[in-house]
């Protein structure tokens, strides 16, 4: 018993020596992407890019095996398998409520890649654990199939699947209920607009941060948040028509409602 618990834990810990090891091998062989690679160089960093990705990926799967065994020789299969549904099922719920929620400001940026393609083959890779959990604990026939089927951890990671495909797919959807719930507040804030543009304070108007607000000309113009790595993203109040740029500014119309446009800052 004890030389199999040994034997687990030196897993996980060769598993995260290959983590470690992909690290170690991206800095040396792969490094800083080049500025202005020339096919034969970009080629190598992309084969020894893809190297180190593997070797971290077959390493981080050995230190999940190793922990998943040890953890069930724990507290039993049956327990296990109950508790990662339970997990699975929060985490899709929740994966899909965050997603929303990054997506409804309006300001693309890298967190919404990273939430939605991460927690996505994060849902699958648990997904695929329970079903080998269930499979393992009720046998592999057609019967434990259907079982299976009927359980709502299935519904919901269907559902939630569909939804971040949805959420992805129609990312003005939840920016454009956020405004409708927000705009009345958003109104009467540009009736008496308090400016600031330090970025020191933060106003809040409906369920939007403004970190910054200014004049130009007629509009009143609001940073909601970063986009793009380094750029800046808001929205302009502009009775008049499109704002005057300044800049690198764009801006286009909301077509779901009169005198508001977007605004993306490039520096």
């Amino acid at each position: 018993m004890k030389i199999k618990r040994r034997l687990l834990f030196l897993l996980i810990i060769f598993g995260i020596m290959l983590i470690f090891t992909g690290f170690v091998y991206d800095v040396l062989f792969a490094g800083i992407p080049y500025q202005d690679p020339t096919p034969a160089m970009q080629a190598s960093y992309d084969l020894h890019s893809q190297i180190a990705s593997i070797i971290r990926w077959v390493g981080l799967g050995i230190s999940i095996i190793g922990g998943l065994a040890l953890i069930i020789r724990r507290v039993g299969l049956s327990k296990f398998t109950e508790a990662t549904g339970t997990a699975l099922k929060l985490f899709s719920i929740g994966w899909v409520l965050l997603l929303f929620y990054f997506f409804s400001d309006g300001s693309p940026s890298i967190w919404e890649y990273l939430i939605y393609d991460g927690g996505l083959k994060l849902m699958a890779l648990t997904s695929f654990i329970y079903l080998l959990l269930h499979l393992k604990t009720e046998g592999v026939s057609l019967q434990s199939l259907f079982n299976l089927i009927r359980r709502p951890v299935v519904s919901i990671v269907l559902v939630a699947s569909l939804c971040g495909y949805l959420i992805n797919l129609y990312p003005g959807v939840p920016f454009e209920f956020r405004f409708k719930l927000s705009q009345p507040a958003l109104e009467k804030f540009v009736r008496q607009p308090v400016l600031d543009t330090d970025n020191a304070t933060v106003h809040w108007a409906g369920l939007f941060p403004l970190r910054e607000v200014d004049v130009a000309g007629n509009s009143i113009r609001m940073i909601v948040a970063e986009c793009q790595l380094f750029d800046d993203c808001g929205f302009v109040y502009s009775p008049d028509g499109e704002p005057p740029r300044v800049g690198e500014d764009s801006y286009q119309e909301m077509p779901f409602t009169e005198d508001w446009y977007t605004w993306h800052r490039s520096w």
